[in-house]
């Protein structure tokens, strides 16, 4: 499999309102590039809301899928409203294996939260 370039564009969508939007392959290295974006995103205070878009992410792996989930609670720790969308291909069955899909859909939706953790798998002692 070919390593496809990782980059992020940052646009305002009016008001408060920033837009990332992520375009190749999402994992090792450039995910850990991401956690800090998009957390500056939020504690800076650009936005009091984040969409994270991953239309044009070809490939996303759990250390991709750990910097969205960190964005996600540093959205609900600050109050900001957090979403990730435009999941497509690889990134989307990613993110359902993960169990993450509907909780990183909407950080408002502490329904989804809920079920995130009631489906994970029980931890083993």
């Amino acid at each position: 499999m070919t390593m496809r370039s990782f980059s992020v564009n940052k646009r305002c969508v009016g008001g408060s309102s920033v837009r990332l939007e992520l375009a190749g392959d999402v994992r090792g290295v450039a995910a850990e590039q991401l956690t800090p974006m998009i957390l500056e995103a939020i504690v800076a205070g650009w936005a009091d809301e984040l969409h994270v878009d991953l239309d044009a992410v070809t490939y996303l792996d759990g250390a991709g899928v750990l910097a969205l989930v960190c964005g996600y609670v540093a959205a609900v720790e600050c109050g900001s409203a957090y979403r990730v969308v435009n999941a497509r291909g690889q990134a989307q069955r990613t993110l359902e294996a993960t169990g993450v899909v509907e909780m990183l859909a909407d950080s408002e939706d502490l329904g989804a939260l809920v079920l995130a953790l009631l489906s994970r798998p029980p931890r083993k002692h």
